[in-house]
């Protein structure tokens, strides 16, 4: 038992060490003026800079075509068969393949949009997004999709000669006596095309979201209007609205379409031939042809270049299937 004389003193030290335990944290240390904080970059853009572009819609159609689901499946058909061409062995997909970004992915091959079995030395454009351009073709001679077929009577022989496509063109061109004629394959294949579209993260940015772009695409797309770019690269196709004089491979200067930027980073090689190998180096071309042979520096082509790898577009995986073919006869 503790002696009553200790007691005081116990009550002493227990008092001072829970007294301890309620001690006030310290004093946090004074703060430090660091300075005003870096300013964060902010680009944007007045409505009357972006107005030579366009969003790019859902398909483009036409008055005096018009779509049904029969319709676009017919086209889809005509554009995915090989037994159509002079030779049966190359379809509109083989120099326009669709899992390609629209282009020739055999590299050296060249052919002309249109002309299945055609080919030769002109760089294949893409199909994707043409039902906009308001030029087609490297001269520019046509303006719709529906293009003329380069051999029609060999086209609708080899049609006629599948039996599956008749009752096909019969559903789709209703009350027609023969309806499978040239015009009839051209307004098919061209309903199909008119769907080929691809939007990117560019059209989402003008259709109003400021979050689309990046700041270095937005630093791209701030270069590329202050070079000029839009003189000839305009329209919802950024491109395809003009004919400028050109010298391909050699050949004396003629006018010839000014192609879309659409894509552009997945569709090399560049040129109406083919002749320049990456975007890096057809970006360089046209600032030396454009700028009176004053070559960008190096931050100016990574700006470019970034901003061009923007305006690609996701490719419509379903509508781009490759279609079962009306069987041949036996």
């Amino acid at each position: 038992m503790i002696s009553k004389r200790w007691s005081p003193l116990l009550l002493a030290l227990l008092v001072g060490l829970l007294s301890c335990s309620r001690k006030e944290p310290p004093a946090p240390p004074p703060e430090v003026d660091a300075g005003p904080a870096e300013p964060v970059e902010v680009i944007t853009f007045a409505a009357d800079q972006l107005s030579s572009f366009g969003q790019l819609p859902k398909r483009r159609d036409r008055k005096d075509n018009p779509i049904s689901r029969e319709k676009i499946a017919l086209g889809r058909m005509l554009y995915f068969d090989a037994r159509l061409s002079r030779e049966g062995d190359l379809a509109c997909n083989t120099c326009h393949a669709l899992d390609a970004h629209g282009v020739d992915p055999r590299g050296g091959v060249r052919a002309t949009m249109g002309h299945p079995g055609q080919t030769g030395e002109r760089n294949a454009p893409s199909v994707y997004n043409a039902a906009v351009h308001s030029r087609l073709l490297r001269d520019g001679r046509e303006s719709t999709v529906e293009l003329p077929l380069a051999d029609p009577e060999a086209t609708v022989a080899a049609l006629r000669a599948i039996p599956g496509y008749a009752e096909r063109f019969a559903a789709v061109f209703p009350g027609e006596e023969e309806p499978i004629t040239p015009q009839n394959v051209s307004f098919a294949l061209g309903a199909f095309l008119r769907g080929l579209m691809t939007p990117s993260r560019f059209d989402a940015y003008l259709g109003g979201d400021a979050e689309a772009l990046t700041l270095e695409e937005k630093r791209g797309l701030k270069t590329f209007l202050a070079l000029g770019c839009p003189t000839c690269h305009n329209g919802v196709a950024l491109g395809a609205t003009s004919l400028q004089p050109r010298s391909p491979g050699g050949e004396a200067p003629e006018k010839l379409e000014t192609p879309s930027l659409r894509n552009v980073a997945k569709t090399a090689p560049y040129g109406h031939t083919g002749e320049v190998a990456s975007l890096e180096a057809m970006v360089r071309r046209m600032a030396e042809e454009r700028l009176d042979g004053k070559a960008l520096d190096e931050a100016q082509v990574e700006s470019l270049l970034t901003f061009l790898e923007a305006l690609t577009g996701e490719l419509p995986a379903d509508y781009i299937a490759r279609p079962e073919l009306p069987a041949a006869p036996d």
